[in-house]
């Protein structure tokens, strides 16, 4: 009994105001690449386990064909424009009709809006990094065909969160606090504090 009583007081009871610790777990944020258009792959210029910056270019896709599409369009619109021009003069001159003129006006509204979405694809043959982070899995290669309509990644990349997840004992739990301070020792690096600040309480 006394051994028991000595116990308590000179180890269980100072354990109670030590620093609480437990197992933990790291997390960051994994963003699969998705390109926005399909087409073949002509350069991939980044490589696994690479760290990019927001903007980096991290493969291109063949633009051949989106750039016709787009010559394509500002052609019909240069003559739909000067169609336009024709048919506004003929009825000001009251040669023409009303009819072709709205007519020839809703073929310039369309084709600019086609235009828009064609210039939108093209821009989007370059696939460019969101955010900063670490490329991962890096399965493609020049020649390679990628798909949109897919929807699957071909490649990921890793952007660190800086979000640690740890478990400790209930008890000291009404301790922690949303906002507080905290100092972290790991066992990987002995002697080193990491400053942290409490973001969450896992309900």
């Amino acid at each position: 009994l006394l051994w028991a009583v000595l116990l308590f007081i000179v180890l269980f009871l100072p354990m109670q105001w030590g620093a609480p610790s437990g197992p933990c777990q790291l997390y960051e944020m994994v963003v699969e690449i998705v390109p926005n258009v399909s087409g073949e792959v002509i350069e991939v210029p980044v490589m696994a386990m690479q760290q990019v910056d927001s903007e980096d270019v991290l493969f291109r896709i063949d633009p051949l064909p989106y750039q016709a599409t787009l010559d394509n369009l500002k052609a019909q619109l240069l003559l739909a424009e000067t169609r336009l021009d024709q048919s506004q003069r003929l009825l000001a001159r009251r040669a023409g009709s009303e009819y072709e003129v709205q007519q020839y006006q809703s073929q310039v509204d369309s084709l600019k809006a086609q235009i828009d979405t064609a210039q939108w694809n093209l821009d989007n043959t370059v696939v460019r990094a969101r955010d900063h982070g670490v490329v991962m899995g890096v399965t493609l290669r020049q020649g390679h065909r990628v798909s949109s309509a897919s929807g699957r990644g071909y490649m990921s990349l890793v952007v660190p969160t800086k979000r640690m997840v740890v478990s400790i004992h209930q008890n000291v739990m009404r301790y922690v606090e949303v906002g507080q301070p905290v100092e972290v020792v790991l066992k990987l690096v002995p002697g080193t504090i990491i400053n942290a600040k409490v973001i969450s309480i896992a309900s």
